[in-house]
């Protein structure tokens, strides 16, 4: 092994510490950039919260949501399952399966089942008249 004087090893580590300083100050720099950045789009992504409703409007809402319970209430299994499956997302070939028909027949049925919780919506806004 060849002895270094004291010296050279000094400026070795002096510029080997000051290398390794840099990039970390750097490397922080650029991940704060980033944070900062994200968090500026996350903010801008999220919408502005609506006001409250006034007490009518909370009112009118909660009686519309009861006469749409009562409306599916009054509709068959079949076709309360048709209806809310679809509304949740599900494909014709899984609604189908869990009511227990074809697939070509959904979409009849569900058209069938809309109409009459229609009817049903009808006759329960009649009744409030």
């Amino acid at each position: 092994m060849v002895a270094t004087r004291p010296s050279q090893i000094d400026s070795y580590s002096k510029a080997w510490l000051f290398q390794l300083a840099r990039n970390l100050a750097r490397s922080g720099l650029r991940k704060r950039s980033r944070r900062s950045g994200l968090l500026q789009r996350e903010a801008a992504a999220v919408p502005a919260a609506s006001p409250d409703p006034s007490p009518d409007t909370g009112i009118e809402r909660a009686e519309a949501r009861e006469a749409v319970r009562r409306a599916l209430g009054a509709l068959s299994d079949r076709d309360r399952t048709i209806l809310l499956m679809r509304e949740e997302g599900f494909t014709h070939r899984e609604i189908a399966e869990a009511v227990g028909t074809t697939t070509g027949s959904i979409g009849t049925m569900f058209v069938r089942a809309l109409s009459k919780l229609e009817n049903a919506l009808d006759a329960a806004w009649l009744e409030e008249s």
